[in-house]
């Protein structure tokens, strides 16, 4: 850009009696082809640094035909021999520097060994300003590029130690996904352990119950044993679709038949723990997609998670209702299990596999029945009474256009 900007000048000041002209303008041409031979040369040949460093030290000889032709020592452009030194400092190491500027100072004093005995005083004067000059420019150019190639040296350092940072992140989030995909798998065992439990306490407790009671009791009692054996059956398939990675079934489902289902499942328990259940089930509720056997495990995990943490006495009550949205329509089906008992302990977190709100609780029956909910887009929740006890809140949301809402 310099030399374009100077050949312009020169053009536009031909008639100037110190230019000899178009021999001045042919020697800025030369001097632009030698600067951009330097860095194509350097660009191309990077591990020979020595030949970009001759062609730039020959573009110091143009400039000293360039000061010859514009009126020799009372020439302004002596400043051109800064282009070398720029050029030299910005592309090429410091010994190169070092030897352009050699180069540089060497043409700047060439004249005074020309020159006569009278011109060479005045001479002498004119090519220490401009070595000193030279030389001040060369050392100022080379601090600075010192420093950005420490800057440079220092981001590049950065840039790997942030590559490294993000392929460590990556082999983390990465073991971080395996773990909790084991983790996942170990809930869901711990949970299918957990509620197989349930329907094996429900046959047991009936078992017994026909031993006890009259003859007439026969059948309900069956029918107990009968559904908490198809309740275990379901346990079991469902956890070998989980292994084959079979998306859970969903169907319409009346969830306060299965609240009340869930509810008669458990009643010989809370029964034989001296509990009241008492069941709600508001009328007109919408039907929701979910499997019902899940669902029932659900709530059967929920009763006997109070039942067990409460003492001979107590009171628990399961009720579902339907809840509307500002608008009036309806937007889930909400159903609470809550009890008179002790209450959630603190730091209590509901899903968390190994706490739960009984002393000797592992947690894993709320962890698989709040996981159950998530796939079904609902939502399980617990919170403390303010009269005392605990509530447990599952939310099942009613699709826009569900059959049987008016």
């Amino acid at each position: 850009m310099a030399c374009v900007a100077l050949a312009v000048l020169v053009y536009l000041s031909r008639g100037n009696p110190d230019l000899v002209f178009p021999d001045i303008l042919y020697l800025i041409i030369i001097l632009l082809g030698l600067l951009l031979a330097s860095a194509v040369i350097l660009r191309r040949r990077p591990e020979r640094p020595t030949i970009s460093a001759l062609f730039t030290m020959a573009s110091a000889a143009v400039v000293a035909g360039l000061v010859e032709k514009s009126g020799a020592e009372r020439s302004l452009l002596w400043v051109l021999y800064l282009l070398p030194i720029y050029s030299a400092g910005m592309r090429l190491n410091e010994r190169h520097l070092v030897l352009v500027l050699a180069g540089t100072v060497g043409f700047c004093v060439l004249p005074l060994w020309l020159a006569t005995d009278e011109a060479r005083e005045v001479l002498v004067f004119a090519a220490a300003v401009k070595s000193i000059v030279l030389a001040l420019t060369a050392a100022s150019v080379a601090h600075v590029m010192r420093r950005e190639s420490r800057h440079r040296e220092a981001a590049s350092r950065h840039h790997a130690d942030l590559l490294t940072l993000e392929a460590s992140l990556s082999v983390q989030e990465a073991r971080l996904a395996d773990a909790e995909r084991l983790s996942g798998a170990s809930v869901d065992v711990g949970g299918i352990i957990h509620d197989i439990r349930t329907p094996l306490t429900v046959i047991q407790s009936s078992v017994d119950l026909v031993r006890l009671d009259s003859p007439s009791a026969l059948d309900s009692h069956l029918e107990r044993i009968r559904r908490a054996a198809r309740l275990a059956e379901h346990i079991l398939v469902q956890a070998l679709d989980q292994y084959r990675k079979t998306p859970p079934g969903a169907v319409p489902t009346d969830i306060g038949d299965v609240l009340t289902e869930a509810a008669q499942l458990c009643g010989a328990e809370t029964r034989s723990r001296r509990l009241s259940l008492q069941v709600v089930v508001a009328g007109g509720l919408p039907s929701v997609p979910v499997d019902p056997i899940s669902v029932e495990r659900v709530f059967m995990n929920l009763i006997k998670n109070a039942a067990e943490a409460m003492s001979p006495g107590g009171r628990i009550l399961a009720s579902a209702e339907l809840v509307k949205d500002g608008t009036g329509r309806p937007f889930s089906v909400r159903c609470v299990v809550e009890d008179d008992g002790p209450g959630l302990p603190p730091g209590f977190q509901l899903g968390e596999a190994g706490r739960s709100g009984k002393r000797e609780g592992t947690g894993l029956g709320l962890a698989a029945s709040k996981r159950t909910l998530l796939r079904y887009g609902g939502s399980l929740w617990a919170e403390n009474r303010s009269e005392g006890g605990a509530r447990f809140v599952a939310e099942f949301p009613v699709p826009t256009l569900c059959p049987g809402t008016a």
